[in-house]
């Protein structure tokens, strides 16, 4: 028996595929916060997959605690830099900046918009915390 917090691990997008990942892994290693550990992407059903083999059998996915203050996101997105260098460009700062107040606007909305987050969670869009408890049966 056990509980589980699993809070802010990298999801790949269902729009990136494992050997992008991978590749720029390999090619851009600061970029994608590779520092020598055992870097990991997984997609939002596989961490539900791997739980479940691990034997969790109570699975709670909320949105990261974060997800709601876009201003924050921003802030720590246009702040990131390699070598002193940004490491985003000015086009996809004013997309991220979009998305994250997107997202926040969602996220605030009364619970009709609520199944939208359970999709864009499923599709590994927004990053989730997992809560999980494994219990004798």
């Amino acid at each position: 028996e056990g509980k589980l917090i699993i809070a802010n691990e990298p999801f790949l997008p269902f729009y990136r595929s494992k050997k992008w990942f991978y590749s720029r892994l390999e090619t851009h290693p600061k970029e994608m916060g590779h520092y020598g550990g055992n870097e990991h992407n997984y997609r939002y059903h596989e961490y539900i997959s791997m739980l479940r083999k691990a034997g969790f059998n109570k699975i709670i996915s909320i949105p990261n605690i974060i997800i709601d203050n876009y201003k924050l996101r921003f802030t720590e997105a246009k702040n990131k830099n390699i070598n002193g260098q940004p490491l985003y460009q000015d086009r996809t700062l004013k997309i991220k900046k979009a998305y994250y107040y997107l997202i926040s606007k969602i996220f605030s909305l009364s619970w009709s918009f609520k199944p939208f987050l359970s999709i864009m969670k499923y599709f590994s869009i927004i990053p989730s915390t997992f809560l999980v408890t494994k219990t004798s049966s």
